[in-house]
């Protein structure tokens, strides 16, 4: 038996506080969640961590195809500090 996935959203007024964070909000629009990006890297080090996630915005147009357009494509590098661990 599978446990459900939590429900995540994303704290828009902590993303804004966040160094860059605002630009984020402005690049896409609105204050992203990730849940389609993709891991591109990941570094640990001591209690610091760096992420690097490639991501982009799915607009309500489609192509000739019936996809969806994507635009607003970015590598967003994201900094940590103090992290006591992982889960």
């Amino acid at each position: 038996m599978s446990t459900p996935a939590p429900d995540w959203t994303t704290d828009a007024e902590l993303f804004a506080s966040l160094p860059g964070g605002q630009t984020v909000i402005d690049w896409f629009g609105f204050c992203p969640d990730f849940h389609d990006g993709s891991l591109e890297r990941l570094e640990l080090s001591v209690g610091n961590a760096m992420l690097v996630v490639r991501t982009f915005r799915m607009t309500s147009r489609t192509d000739q195809t019936g996809f969806f357009v994507l635009d607003r494509h970015a590598a967003l590098v994201l900094r940590m500090r103090g992290v006591p661990g992982l889960n």
